[in-house]
């Protein structure tokens, strides 16, 4: 979307759209999620229900209109989900490898050089 200032998290090693890449589709996430007490469900869609396609349906904000697959709110809110490594068992290896490796290299300490004092 040109001109949006609309920014959306990235997590690990990005998926081709900007987004975790995960082992399974993210509607599997969501159905095998959905029951979690740490799962918030969205605000309702704003708009004219009627005006909705009734051939995509959101299982996220459980109402027609869009794909899950395609829902911007389940894939910002999966992302906070992996931050707060509620579905680490979905996030490919590759994703996994990167970011152990990430933290270790932020964890190590760094040498600080200090003039010899004579």
């Amino acid at each position: 979307m040109e001109g949006s200032a609309t920014h959306h998290p990235k997590v690990g090693v990005p998926a081709d759209d900007g987004y975790t890449k995960f082992t399974i589709s993210i509607h599997q996430i969501l159905a095998q999620l959905k029951d979690k007490p740490w799962l918030r469900r969205p605000l309702a869609l704003k708009g004219d229900p009627d005006k909705r396609s009734v051939n995509k349906y959101c299982a996220f904000h459980r109402t027609h209109g869009h794909d899950t697959a395609n829902c911007r709110s389940w894939k910002v809110h999966l992302e906070e989900l992996v931050r707060e490594c509620h579905c680490k068992e979905f996030v490919a290896k590759k994703v996994v490898q990167h970011n152990e490796d990430r933290d270790a290299a932020m964890d190590s300490p760094k040498k600080v050089s200090r003039p010899d004092s004579k």
